[in-house]
């Protein structure tokens, strides 16, 4: 298959002075390890501390390599987990917190790796108070509830208002 590298240069004065541009040593590669498909983390699998993660092999790969990470943090500080051999369960996880998840084939491992999937998002489930006494002072951001909540509310709190409203 023919492709074509397309490379664009545009100097809009906006610096004042044109600044050179050098492009030097391009290498392309050919990725042949098949990237999964189907990635997944069920509802039914996410508990406050632990979620199942699921996949299909894009190839004949039986090697994978995942990332999971808070969503708030960059993927340059995720947790990596290598030599998966089938569907991962993630452990340790914090109660009531927002999780990205991606997974990559590993053919030879190395040398010839799918790139990663897109990754995935899930939510653990909200944590029981343990600690007393106990404060919530509603200072978090509220979110979209699902039933049987019918208004917005912090995560993990439930607001029925029963269609009354009021302005403060």
């Amino acid at each position: 298959t023919v492709k074509k590298l397309i490379i664009g240069w545009r100097n809009d004065s906006s610096d004042g002075a044109q600044p050179p541009a050098c492009i030097d040593n391009i290498s392309i590669t050919e990725i042949l390890c098949s990237r999964p498909t189907a990635l997944a983390v069920p509802v039914a699998t996410i508990t406050t501390n632990t979620a199942e993660v699921t996949w299909t092999a894009g190839g004949s790969e039986t090697d994978w390599t995942l990332q999971y990470k808070l969503s708030s943090d960059s993927w340059t500080n995720a947790t990596e987990v290598t030599n998966v051999t089938s569907g991962y369960q993630i452990t340790g996880l914090n109660p009531s917190s927002s999780y990205d998840v991606r997974v990559k084939s590993v053919c030879t491992a190395g040398v010839d790796e799918s790139v990663w999937t897109d990754a995935v998002n899930f939510r653990t489930q909200c944590g029981a108070v343990s600690a007393f006494p106990w404060t919530e002072g509603f200072e978090s951001a509220w979110t979209v509830t699902t039933l049987p909540g019918n208004a917005t509310a912090p995560d993990c709190w439930i607001n029925v208002n029963n269609g009354y409203s009021s302005s403060y």
